[in-house]
């Protein structure tokens, strides 16, 4: 460490004390910087001492920081995972334990049960309740305040029990984290997906084609090939103009404006061509005589997507319109009701019944009053306390709808109107197949007839063959059918004797009988075929003045086929003395154990390679330190001599300064 010299020359005292301060102050300074390398354990203090070094130093920080967050963010996921794991065998353990009680139940029961049995029975069924009333607590675990099986809905508890069931009141969509520095993952479990929470949909089987308007955005199409509208340039060849007129689209936001940009570009070159929006698609006027080609230019994909590739040539005299392809709006949470069914609307007066909580006398009916878009109309069926989630479908061309509700069995159906076809959510009409209902187990039909109609004139009577059906459609056409060949009228009002079609309140076939007679409208069933059970007809009798109808009970009943459903089928089965019931779920609670020990394995998987990440986080995150621990930090050895020379050069300096401010006149004149 130098030490500066103090001139000694002839100089002012003033002078030589100013410079003698000077020294000590640097020589303060240096002690001072030395010893805060020594303190903080940095090789330097300030960006100015050594900038490339500082600057890595500040990007090693940052990253450090993050991958520090990811630390964390792993660690959680690692905890969340390790006890959606641990959980997830409990569930698994109380599925044994009722499948238990039901291959016992079953083992030890007499058929028909006695007294004793029976008791036996209801007393298992009060230990399957305690099962059911368990796994909802099982349900509602959480980790650090979050529900591990609530999906993205993490602070409101996934399972109430509601509505005779248990409900579902979680997210169906998977938590993420960045456990990556550039990407976020998928991991845990959703209870909809570990306990089958939600039934299977009522899909919307109609399409209910919203028109285009000027408004609909581009991103809401499908386009002409299925790939939505990919923008670009394209290029129109008219032969009214000097040349052929570009146009870039990528501007464009709505179909209008697509429209506008086209005409704008036409008009400036001096072309009369002309394009509107139409009800499916582009809609070009081209003036007679004049041909028009349009097409995309550079790659773009415009024109093909926009359905307005290709030539337009009118012949002589008026101007030709002509339509491009449809372009496929999708169903929008702002589409209007007025713009479906190709604009013409629908008619939602009467609204819809709902059943899904066990109480099938008493319907929720559902009014769709002041509904302008379909949000309102999917806000009104999602806030009608019936426990359904509606929700546009995956290919944005209907309304789906599926119960929330385990235990409960779903029916959608009419309110007098035709509302629920008109959104296409009805869960029985006339396309449904026979295969499908009651569960799935289908109608079973005999060789030759399955069931006599009795008219109000019991000498009036007529078979009816149901074998060739397919759908309730086709046992509605060939009832129709069997009656005209007995000489009755078929038609929906008098004079028309007879008629078969859907009920307009509720769901199920109607049978409406105007023949006048005294007797009751009845069915029997024909060659011991079970084919009027299947479809909900046995039992059912029409009676009284005027036309006399009768009505079969709904046998499609949309439920959810998860483990609360099979349990308090069980429950129920057990209580009711059902051996076909307990049967059926004890043999499904067999097949979802195997269905939960499936996803303890994915939730296994998860943690293995969410343990692995944090491995490799961790080992990141050490390399990092030492890179930057190598940038920054002070070599202790070097710092400490450092230290000590400035503590030296301090004294040194003072020490010399005490002995020249000393001098006096005398000893320069020696």
């Amino acid at each position: 460490m130098a030490i500066s010299s103090v001139n000694i020359t002839r100089i002012s005292h003033n002078l030589r004390a100013m410079t003698l301060l000077d020294q000590l102050q640097k020589n303060t300074l240096e002690l001072f910087q030395q010893q805060q390398r020594l303190v903080t354990g940095n090789k330097f203090l300030s960006v100015s001492e050594d900038p490339a070094a500082a600057q890595r130093a500040i990007r090693l920080t940052e990253l450090l920081e993050q991958q520090a967050q990811v630390q964390d963010n792993i660690r959680y996921a690692d905890g969340f995972l390790s006890l959606t794991d641990s959980t997830i065998g409990e569930i698994g353990d109380f599925l044994i334990e009722a499948r238990d009680i039901a291959s016992e139940s079953l083992n030890l029961a007499g058929d028909p049960l006695d007294e004793q049995q029976q008791t036996e029975w209801e007393s298992s069924a009060q230990l399957i309740s305690g099962i059911i009333d368990a796994l909802v607590n099982v349900g509602n675990r959480q980790f650090q305040d979050v529900y591990i099986f609530g999906g993205r809905r993490t602070t409101t508890a996934p399972f109430v029990q509601e509505l005779g069931g248990v409900l579902f009141e979680g997210d169906t969509g998977q938590l993420r984290s960045r456990v990556e520095l550039l990407s976020d993952y998928p991991f845990g479990l959703t209870g909809e997906k570990l306990f089958g929470a939600m039934s299977s949909e009522v899909e919307g089987w109609r399409d209910l084609s919203p028109a285009l308007t000027n408004g609909t955005r581009l991103r809401d199409l499908d386009g002409a090939l299925g790939r939505g509208v990919r923008l670009g340039q394209i290029q129109i060849d008219d032969t009214s103009t000097s040349g052929p007129v570009s146009v870039d689209l990528s501007t464009a936001d709505r179909i209008g404006d697509v429209a506008d940009l086209i005409n704008g570009a036409l008009a400036a070159a001096g072309s009369a061509t002309t394009m509107v929006v139409g009800t499916n698609g582009l809609q070009i006027t081209v003036q007679g005589g004049e041909t028009v080609t349009i097409g995309d230019v550079g790659g773009s994909q415009a024109a093909i997507d926009l359905g307005i590739a290709g030539t337009f040539a009118p012949p002589a005299g008026p101007a030709g319109v002509f339509d491009g392809l449809d372009v496929n709006a999708r169903l929008t949470l702002t589409t209007r009701l007025s713009a479906l069914n190709g604009g013409a609307g629908i008619n939602l007066a009467g609204g819809v019944q709902i059943t899904n909580d066990g109480t099938l006398s008493q319907p929720t009916v559902v009014e769709f009053t002041g509904a302008t878009t379909i949000q309102d109309v999917l806000n009104a069926l999602n806030e009608a306390g019936v426990g359904v989630l509606a929700r546009i479908n995956e290919d944005g061309t209907g309304i789906d709808v599926v119960s929330r509700v385990s235990g409960q069995q779903l029916r959608i159906g009419e309110n007098g109107g035709s509302a629920a076809e008109a959104l296409g959510i009805r869960s029985l009409w006339g396309d449904t197949r026979l295969s499908e209902l009651n569960g799935g187990e289908g109608v079973e039909t005999v060789a030759g007839d399955d069931v006599r109609i009795y008219t109000t004139d019991n000498s009036v009577s007529f078979d009816v063959d149901l074998s060739s059906g397919e759908t309730i459609q086709d046992v509605i056409d060939l009832i129709n059918a069997a009656a005209a060949a007995a000489g009755l009228s078929v038609g929906a009002a008098p004079p028309n004797d007879f008629l078969a079609d859907l009920t307009d309140t509720g769901n199920g076939i109607r049978l409406t009988d105007n023949v006048g007679g005294a007797d009751t409208l009845r069915l029997e069933k024909l060659n011991l075929s079970p084919a009027m059970d299947h479809l909900g007809l046995s039992g059912k009798v029409g009676s009284g003045a005027g036309p006399v109808t009768l009505v079969s009970d709904d046998a499609n009943p949309i439920s959810a086929d998860g483990i609360f459903s099979q349990l308090i089928k069980l429950r129920d089965g057990l209580m009711a003395g059902d051996r076909k019931a307990v049967t059926q779920a004890g043999e499904r609670i067999g097949d979802l154990l195997t269905e939960v020990n499936r996803w303890q394995g994915v939730v296994g998987a998860q943690a293995r390679g969410m343990s692995e990440r944090l491995t490799r986080t961790e080992d990141a995150v050490n390399a990092t330190q030492q890179m930057l621990s190598e940038v920054k930090d002070s070599d202790y050895t070097e710092a400490v001599t450092k230290f000590q020379q400035a503590q030296t050069a301090l004294q040194a300096s003072i020490m010399t300064g005490s002995q020249l401010m000393n001098l006096s006149l005398l000893e320069f004149l020696r």
